[in-house]
This record gives structure tokens, C-alpha cells and sequence, in this order.
């Protein structure tokens, strides 16, 4: 197999460099060079108009170099110039028998100033930094009466348009060799190096993973995607470059096509440059993974979702306000308790979010919708939440859970080792003038849990003011209202309200009345009759809120008030049938339809 020849680009600064040149490249089997006669701007110019050429490297000297690799990605190798190129320049100018000056930029002027140096010599040497500079020193040159300089060939021009002789410095046979030999290793060993990159992509293509890696700008710079759909692929990806992370994590989907979709993320940095790494693998899915039940969130998500209101921030409302901050940082589980509507989710997405795995998903299991299928997922699944690692789960709706599946989740927790490699929440939905039952004691000791216990908001009635200032100012917002608050006397009755449904009834009824407020200020009867209609029937209204999302199709509201009734009756499909009116075998296809 015939090795490509090496592509070779040179700028020289002359016609007899350029002769120089091709004497040199003549004997050489292994180098193709185009040699072009350019200086400075012409030099950058001949560059731009070839660099589609598939050069492998460029060979200018000076100046000219510098800003040709200001223009491209080719790699630049600089002609050198040698102590003995500027001393036989210097050695010619002696022979004019005037004062002369070394002008050029620093590759040059280094050497001036080191033959000066050595050799005891009266010289005069000027370092210019760009070219602009050339011309006030020409001008100054002359008023001291110069009429000779020593420099390379670009300053030489500008020095003749002013009246005064140039030497050129001349690069020597020795040193256009030298830097052709530099640029074929350098070419020889980026063939390499393109060569294994390429050898490596194979084996990539052809690994255990497929591929998609991202740049810092989030453009797309390798894919090696396969079997994986690529806009499936794709679209998991955009979603997590939006909170990229430090280390690896996993989160798993279903495709259209029934393949659960499994991807680990990874960020790496090459030379400075951060890289986002995603390992996709599919396998064909059992059955479908739980919606409802199971959520995954993003901390951008969690926010969004549970902390999107100041008033929904439960800053206050709990029993370790002081120590909350300690909680947070331990790595212990956490249980927390209180009545519907009292802020437990966004407890939890606040513990979430300022927690050690703030940067990993979220997991919520919603007990209140789970089902067999829901269990048979968490038990025996690849992917199941307990099998996951460095990331935050909470458990909502212990209250729907029966003694006997309590214990199940603590041994499934248990034998799995969940809550070591993991932060753990729980929470339980006590009833007012109940205790909390044995069984979930049994749990929160089981796991040396952390307790929160969050208070009912008729308990929070001196903080009802500033709760309501709070959340109007959202509702303002929402609504394009401008209520300042409300009238004493109606303030008085929201707080001898008992709030059965707590923050949840709350925001509730402040919404309502703000967008009633036909002035700056909610008024006392409007506050009466809002309230009276709330009391009608409180406990029904929040536990619908609590079981029920309104914005999901019809047929999905149905199934969720059928597995309400099942959570409430035990799983006993007979009395859940007889409380709804309809037979079994309705139940069971409402419960079963996807």
C-alpha cells in the first residue's frame, strides 16, 4: 500500500528563497510542495486563496507567518532565522561605512541583540510589534539622518518608500532545510494521530454503546448511532445538555418502537475544550414503564414544577426551620409528615435541590397512582429507581400504602442497598387528631430517618398576611390585577378560617378573590362568601385535588379516580366496583386499558 505523499504549502519572501526551495524539495520522494513568492498581506492573501487545497502544513517565515496562522487551522512552520542569517546581514551593512539601525520584528531583533552583544557592537536595533509600526519609525529614522537598516524583506518595502536603503536578512540553504524536515515529522506524526482517530471511531461504531458527542456550544461533532434512532436519540440529548452534568448518570425512556432506551452521560475536556459524551443502548422493553407513577426530573424541572411561587417555598412552615440547612447536607433519609396540602413536595423539592445530588435526576414514586405493574417495575426492572445510583428519590403517598406493602418497601429498599448509594425521601399524609401507624414508624426507624414535620396552616395563622401578600403579587401577575391586600375585617376572617385543605385551599381562594377584587383592596364580603362556599365541603375538594389532574384527556381522569378508589378500598376490586357503580370487568378494563 502506497503512503500518501505529504502536501506542503511555502510562502517565501523572495524569488531566490522560492529557487532555494524547489532545489531542496527536488530530491524529496516523499513531499509535494507548491511554493508561492509573497510577503505580509500578499502572503495571506496566496493562503486564503488556497487553503481548500487539503494542504497538511504551511512553511512562512517572520511576520508573514504570524499572521498567516492567524487565518487558519493548518499548522504554520516558520521558516528560522539564524544567528548567521542576521550576522551576514549585518556584516554587508558594515561595509557602508554610515551609521545603520536593525529593524524587524522580535525573531530578529533577539538575534541583533545577542550578536551585539557578543561581538561588542555600536548597533542600533528597533523591535516592532505589528507593522503599523514601520511607518512613524521610518519617519523617525530619517530625522536622525539614517539612510541605511538591516531588516527582512516586508519592512524593506516600506523603508524604500521613504528614502532610506534596506539590507535584506536572507534565510540560509541550512535553515529552508531545517524547516522542511519540522514540518514532514509534524505531518507524519498528525497522519498518525488522524489515522488512530479514525481507527478509533471504528471500534467505537462497532462497540457495546453508540455515541453522540457535543462540543461546549452544544453542536453535534460525532454520532456513531446505529440501531438507536437517531431523533429519538437526539431529543434525550438536547434535554439533558440543557443541565449538563459533572458526573455520570443514567436516565432511561421508551421509544415508539417498544425499545427502552438507556443513556449514561459523560462530560470530558481535550486541550481546554469541554466535550458532552452520551452512551445510548436499547433493549427490547417487557413492558411499559410507569408515567404517572414514576417521574424524572431535571433540577431546572423540579424548580419549575414545585417551587415556581414564593409562597410555595416552605421557608417557615415546618418544625426544623432552624435546622433545616444541617438536614439538607446529612446523608441521612427523611421522612416528612403533615395533612394534605401543607407543602411536603415542595419540602422535598427543596431538600432536592440544595442536596448534595442537586445536579442529578429526581425521582418521584407516587404511591397514591401505583399499581401492580407499578411494583412488578420497582421489584424486577433493569432500570428501576432502586437500582439507580447518586441521585434523589422520593416516595410520595405513603398514606396509600397497606402495613403489608410498607414492609415490602422497606425490604425492597433494604436488600437493593437504595439508600446507601442514594439520597432517600419519604413522605406520609396524616389526618388530623390521627397518629402516624405503626408501620410507617417501623420504616422512619428502620432507616434512622431524618422527621419533618410540617404544620397546618391553621397553626400558621399569625403568617397568613404575609402569605397572602406573597402569593397576591403572583396572582397579579397572572391575572394583570393590581391588589394590594386585604381590608382588616376580611383578613380577620381568613385568618379564624380553619384551612382544611392548608396552602393548597389557600392559594385556592386567594386567586379567586383577587380576580373578583373590583378595587386595591379584597374586601370583607367577598372574603365571607368565598370562604363559606369553601367550607360546603373542604375535605372532598382537597382530597380530588390531591388524587386528580385536571389537565390530563378525559380517559385519563377516569383511570386515575378508579385507582383512588382501589388505593382506599385495599385493592379490594369488588368494593371499588360497588362504591363506583359499575361491575368489575369496567373496573379492570379502565385500570388495564394503555
Amino acid at each position: 500500500m502506497n503512503k500518501r505523499k505529504l502536501k506542503l504549502l511555502a510562502i517565501a519572501p523572495s524569488e531566490s528563497i522560492q529557487s532555494q526551495l524547489n532545489e531542496i524539495i527536488f530530491s524529496m520522494t516523499n513531499v509535494e510542495m507548491d511554493i508561492c513568492v509573497g510577503n505580509l498581506y500578499s502572503g495571506v492573501e496566496i493562503v486564503q486563496q488556497r487553503c481548500s487545497r487539503g494542504y497538511d502544513a504551511i512553511l512562512s517565515r517572520g511576520e508573514t507567518a504570524a499572521m498567516i496562522k492567524k487565518i487558519t487551522q493548518i499548522p504554520v512552520i516558520e521558516f528560522p532565522i539564524s544567528f548567521y542569517d542576521v550576522l551576514h546581514a549585518i556584516k554587508l551593512a558594515d561595509n557602508f561605512n554610515e551609521p545603520y539601525a536593525v529593524v524587524g520584528f522580535t525573531p530578529v531583533t533577539t538575534s541583533a541583540h545577542l550578536l551585539r552583544d557578543l561581538l561588542q557592537l555600536d548597533l542600533d536595533i528597533y523591535t516592532l510589534f505589528s507593522l503599523e509600526d514601520a511607518i512613524p519609525l521610518m519617519e523617525r529614522l530619517k530625522e536622525k539622518e539614517y539612510r541605511l537598516i538591516v531588516s527582512g524583506m516586508g519592512i524593506d518595502s516600506i523603508a524604500r518608500r521613504n528614502g532610506i536603503n534596506s539590507i535584506l536578512i536572507t534565510t540560509g540553504r541550512e535553515s529552508l532545510s531545517s524547516a522542511i524536515d519540522q514540518a514532514v515529522r509534524l505531518c507524519s506524526s498528525l497522519v498518525k494521530v488522524k489515522e488512530q482517530e479514525h481507527f478509533f471511531k471504528e471500534l467505537l461504531v462497532g462497540g457495546l454503546y453508540e455515541l453522540m458527542v457535543f462540543n461546549d456550544k452544544k453542536e453535534l461533532v460525532f454520532s456513531s448511532l446505529k440501531q438507536i434512532r437517531r431523533k429519538a436519540a437526539l431529543s434525550m440529548a438536547t434535554k439533558r445538555l440543557q443541565n449538563v452534568q459533572r458526573d455520570d448518570t443514567t436516565i432511561s425512556t421508551k421509544s415508539s418502537q417498544g425499545m427502552l432506551i438507556t443513556l449514561q452521560e459523560r462530560t470530558m475536556e481535550i486541550h481546554g475544550e469541554q466535550f458532552v459524551v452520551f452512551y445510548f443502548s436499547q433493549q427490547k422493553q417487557p413492558y411499559t414503564a410507569p408515567k404517572n407513577e414514576i417521574r424524572i426530573f431535571s433540577r431546572e424541572e423540579a424548580v419549575d414544577t414545585f417551587l415556581s411561587h414564593y409562597l410555595e417555598v416552605p421557608s417557615a412552615g415546618h418544625d426544623c426551620v432552624e435546622n433545616l440547612p444541617r438536614i439538607i447536607r446529612s446523608s441521612y433519609p427523611i421522612m416528612i409528615l403533615g395533612e394534605n396540602g401543607v407543602g411536603k413536595e415542595q419540602m422535598a423539592a427543596t431538600i432536592y435541590t440544595q442536596g448534595e445530588f442537586k445536579n442529578r435526576p429526581y425521582l418521584v414514586i407516587d404511591f397514591s397512582l401505583a399499581n401492580d405493574k407499578t411494583w412488578s417495575y420497582l421489584q424486577g426492572h433493569m432500570n428501576s429507581p432502586v437500582n439507580h445510583e447518586g441521585v434523589t428519590i422520593y416516595f410520595r403517598g405513603l398514606e396509600k400504602l397497606s402495613s403489608v406493602r410498607t414492609e415490602k418497601l422497606a425490604a425492597l429498599l433494604y436488600d437493593t442497598g437504595t439508600c446507601r448509594r442514594n439520597r432517600i425521601l419519604f413522605s406520609y399524609t396524616t389526618t388530623p387528631g390521627k397518629g402516624v401507624p405503626p408501620h410507617i414508624l417501623n420504616l422512619t426507624s428502620r432507616f434512622s430517618c431524618l422527621t419533618i414535620s410540617m404544620m397546618p396552616l391553621r397553626e400558621r395563622s399569625g403568617e397568613l398576611k404575609a402569605l397572602a401578600s406573597l402569593y397576591i403579587s403572583t396572582v397579579n401577575i397572572d391575572l394583570a390585577k393590581q391588589v394590594i391586600g386585604f381590608m382588616p375585617q376580611a383578613m380577620k376572617l381568613m385568618e379564624q378560617f380553619q384551612w382544611l385543605g392548608n396552602l393548597n385551599q389557600f392559594k385556592r381562594v386567594i386567586t379567586q378573590l383577587v380576580m373578583e377584587s373590583a378595587s386595591s383592596y379584597i374586601q370583607e364580603e367577598s372574603t365571607r362568601r368565598v370562604l363559606a362556599a369553601e367550607s360546603s365541603d373542604t375535605a372532598t375538594s382537597t382530597v380530588l385535588s390531591e388524587v386528580l389532574n385536571l389537565n390530563k384527556p378525559l380517559q385519563d381522569i377516569e383511570k386515575d379516580i378508579v385507582k383512588a378508589v382501589l388505593a382506599e378500598t385495599g385493592g379490594n376490586q369488588s368494593q371499588a366496583a360497588a362504591r363506583l357503580g359499575i361491575c368489575r370487568t369496567t373496573l379492570w378494563k379502565i385500570v388495564k386499558d394503555k
